[in-house]
């Protein structure tokens, strides 16, 4: 396990392929992703697919300001 695992450190913007849930994870939708990178939560999406990267950065950058506002 990661300390701090959900702080935006460890968010990184990507886009996914669309592909099928597995387990109790749903469903991705192609598109641009907020998502993790911790090593136990690696790939997680954090966000709706978005319509550019440039959104994805900016909600990503929300984030970090949040983060950092709450000490993580």
């Amino acid at each position: 396990m990661v300390a701090h695992h959900n702080a935006a450190r460890w968010l990184a913007v990507r886009y996914l392929h669309q592909r099928g849930g597995r387990g109790c994870c749903p469903p991705i939708i192609a598109g641009w992703y907020v998502v993790r990178t911790c090593k136990c939560h690696n790939g997680t999406p954090v966000t709706v697919p978005l319509p550019s990267s440039q959104r994805a950065e900016r909600a990503r950058a929300a984030m970090l300001v949040a983060s950092r506002k709450l000490g993580t």
